[in-house]
């Protein structure tokens, strides 16, 4: 928002994209640790920066007539675009330089548009105050289980390509695994937001929660070698077996952070939604951060399968405090409560929630 504030949004988009089509061109010339850790950081900072100019003149454009359809065909443009991202690694080989330059290509290829568009320059973004002890008294549900979620679904975003790698799996069908959870959870996000519209969120989350600790297990306990048995028996590999886990992984772990942000927007008003938002995805954010380190360090300690371990830890914990807080506080009623809406997790900042249609309108 700084530089949004002091260039305007169409000089900002124009470095923040010249600093990520530097770094994904460096990744192919520094293969070491260190410089990519450098490089991944800065990476991820013009990303985030591209996203908030994106969603932000979005917001500019958009009003109480139209802003539902910007919303829903923003949300399918952007888990589209990352489900296609993560397919696109079958086109050259991971370790040569091929893949880097399309990277790079494709960030060059956004200022086309921006550079030729006719439009007035948006306003600058407003200020937002995220009070974190405030929104937690509000829904502590919401608020601890944003951090959970992001500890499941940052490891498994992370290190589950790691994992099938080194069960043989190849790059290309890595991809897949990946993507295969992505679809499931793409699939499932409008019947999960149906039934938490119909009865209490939290019932949702638990139910969730509980499926998605009984695919990590599941894939856990494959350590023992039953999903090779059970392939043999059925006359084909081991891969299209992982690829239906990763499908019934996705369908229950990715509903939950959607779910959590309609709890969260119960107990705040509609003043207080770009706040909340932000606050939950600072949050999710946090243990999407913290949740590869976990797991990659029990990985290196005892085996890969450890990974899905630590993610049935994390949806148990859910589980856990979700069940404590329903027996210290009731319901909200569900008469006039907000109605769920999907949420692209972890592929959007806190001014996507200004283009949501509950929030109010900034245009007056």
């Amino acid at each position: 928002p700084y530089l949004i504030r002091r260039v305007g949004h169409i000089r900002a988009f124009a470095v923040l994209a010249a600093l990520g089509a530097n770094c994904a061109l460096l990744f192919a010339i520094f293969m070491h640790p260190l410089p990519w850790l450098l490089l991944r950081f800065c990476f991820g900072v013009a990303l985030a920066g591209l996203l908030m100019v994106t969603e932000s003149w979005l917001n500019e454009q958009a009003d109480n007539t139209n802003r539902g359809r910007v919303f829903s065909t923003y949300m399918l443009v952007n888990s589209g675009s990352v489900l296609a991202g993560q397919l696109m690694v079958a086109l050259g080989d991971p370790n040569g330089f091929m893949l880097f330059a399309l990277a790079c290509s494709l960030v060059c290829t956004a200022l086309i548009p921006v550079g030729l568009t006719t439009t007035t320059a948006p306003r600058p973004p407003s200020r937002v105050t995220l009070r974190l002890g405030r929104l937690y008294r509000r829904s502590p549900v919401a608020i601890i289980g944003a951090f959970l979620v992001g500890v499941v679904n940052g490891s498994f975003n992370t290190l589950g390509v790691v994992f099938v790698l080194s069960i043989g799996f190849s790059p290309v069908l890595a991809a897949i695994f990946l993507s295969a959870a992505m679809l499931g959870g793409s699939l499932a996000q409008w019947p999960a937001g149906a039934a938490s519209d119909r009865m209490d969120r939290r019932w949702v989350v638990i139910t969730f929660a509980a499926a998605g600790t009984c695919m990590a297990l599941t894939m856990w306990a494959s350590d023992g070698g039953w999903i090779s048995d059970l392939a043999a028996a059925l006359g084909f590999g081991v891969q299209p077996l992982w690829i239906c886990l990763a499908v019934g992984f996705g369908l229950s772990a990715y509903p939950l952070y959607g779910v959590l942000v309609a709890h969260m927007n119960d107990h705040v008003d509609r003043d207080g939604f770009v706040e909340a938002s932000g606050g939950m995805l600072l949050l999710w954010g946090l243990g999407a951060s913290t949740g590869p380190l976990l797991a990659s360090a029990a990985m290196a300690l005892t085996t890969p399968h450890t990974l899905f371990l630590v993610m049935a830890l994390g949806h148990g914990s859910l589980i856990g405090f979700t069940l404590f807080r329903m027996s210290r506080r009731p319901a909200p009623a569900t008469v006039g409560r907000e109605v769920f809406q999907p949420a692209a997790i972890g592929r959007t900042t806190p001014a996507a929630a200004s283009l949501d249609p509950r929030a109010p309108d900034e245009s007056g």
